[in-house]
């Protein structure tokens, strides 16, 4: 299939026929950019400066972003004379720029190169499952039955979901979830009609006048402006799960969910997790629940006798260190299990005089070091003392009490304290 002509946002091939997986057509624009992409790990990480060039095509059957849809991947292939296939490039984001279907390519296409563009359809039929399904889940909690009306969606790589209003129980929501799966064996049609009704749900950057408003029509039971691609009839969607309800903003509730081949994906996947669970419980599936409730009781307890034990070994100590602390001015203290929380159950106990050093934490792992004293200036001395000898050692404190830690202890450390704090009497 080959486009004469420039289409639009809203006419693009892809919106015309959801089905359609190739198109050969012609670049019309390519300009170099600098793209920024931020860092997976944090919000506030460095941005990467990264050559790319935008793509116009005169059509596309690559879906920009937009309404809430992801865009879709695919490829962008040079056709050479003859129309013989050339390089092929890999699309990985398409934009909406007003009106302008933009693709993001990493490689310069010359203006006027014949093309061919094929959309990665595992992805894209994925999408038109989860956008389509959402508007019948949305369908059917917005009805009297429900009056949960939809305030908000957004998809990701994994599920989709919906945010409504208050606070509706996994019982209704299963409710719910039935319903829709009846909509889907009933297999409503779904069709794309225009309107010339501007609605307030438009982005107000697209022209309207220009462009196309889509109607999206489930048969005749709703009409939704939207801009995405879709199923051509709720039988594709093979069927709905919902999977769990997160709050948001206090008031209002996402509903996650996923459809169709999101819905095998995550039952091959759940049922391998739930099988590895059930490996290291050493029991069967179907006894996972109630084994790892027992371990969880048995970890509950385990942690109170461990608390009781700990105490009591605090106690132990402290009474020592404070017997050292009378006869000599100093203490100290190392314990190769217990970590910090063991250190400061036996500070709690010590008495405020003299000077003691407390180390915790086993060889070639680290741990911590905290340093205590009645006198300040003392205490300071001896912190920087240990991280001259230690530059292994970050930490800092103020007054009677400084705290370091290391992610190694090396073999002498131990001892190096010790000698540290006979040396500061």
């Amino acid at each position: 299939m080959v486009q004469e002509e420039k289409r639009q946002v809203g006419e693009l091939a892809c919106q015309r026929d959801s089905y359609l997986k190739t198109l050969d057509t012609k670049v019309i624009r390519c300009e170099r950019v600098q793209s920024k992409e931020k860092s997976k790990k944090e919000k506030n990480s460095l941005d990467t400066n990264q050559e790319s060039f935008e793509i116009e095509l005169e059509d596309s059957v690559l879906f920009p972003e937009g309404g809430g849809q992801l865009c879709d991947r695919g490829t962008i292939t040079i056709l050479n004379e003859g129309g013989s296939e050339g390089e092929k490039i890999q699309i990985d984001q398409v934009i909406r720029k007003l009106n302008d279907c933009v693709h993001i390519s990493p490689k310069e296409i010359a203006v006027g190169s014949n093309v061919r563009v094929e959309v990665d359809w595992k992805r894209r039929f994925e999408h038109m499952q989860m956008h389509s399904g959402q508007h019948l889940l949305s369908l059917v909690m917005e009805g009297p039955d429900f009056n949960l009306p939809t305030l908000s969606w957004a998809m990701n790589d994994d599920e989709v979901y919906v945010e409504v209003p208050g606070k509706p129980t996994m019982e209704v929501l299963r409710e719910v979830e039935k319903r829709t799966n009846q909509m889907i064996r009933d297999g409503i049609q779904m069709r794309v009609e225009v309107s010339t009704e501007r609605p307030d749900t438009l982005p107000q950057d697209y022209d309207a006048e220009k462009g196309t408003i889509r109607v999206i029509c489930l048969g005749e039971l709703e009409r939704n402006t939207c801009c995405g691609t879709h199923v051509c009839s709720t039988a594709q969607l093979g069927s709905i799960v919902i999977l769990q309800t997160s709050s948001i903003r206090g008031t209002n509730t996402r509903v996650h969910f996923v459809v169709g081949e999101r819905v095998i994906r995550s039952l091959i996947r759940s049922f391998s997790d739930l099988k590895s669970i059930s490996a290291k419980l050493n029991c069967g599936v179907s006894e996972a629940d109630d084994k790892l409730a027992l371990v969880l009781e048995q970890k509950k307890e385990s942690t109170k006798e461990e608390e009781f034990w700990r105490q009591e070994a605090a106690k132990t100590e402290s009474q020592r260190m404070n017997a050292e602390l009378q006869k000599n001015g100093n203490s100290f203290l190392y314990s190769s299990r217990g970590g910090l929380n063991f250190l400061n159950d036996v500070t709690k106990k010590l008495e405020s005089s003299g000077l003691s050093i407390l180390v915790c934490g086993e060889l070639k792992e680290g741990g911590t070091v905290l340093v205590l004293g009645s006198d300040p200036e003392k205490v300071k001395k001896v912190s920087e003392e240990i991280k001259t000898a230690f530059p292994h050692v970050k930490g800092g404190g103020k007054g009677t009490k400084w705290q370091g830690k290391s992610s190694n202890w090396e073999k002498g450390d131990i001892e190096k304290f010790q000698s540290l704090l006979v040396a500061s009497q």
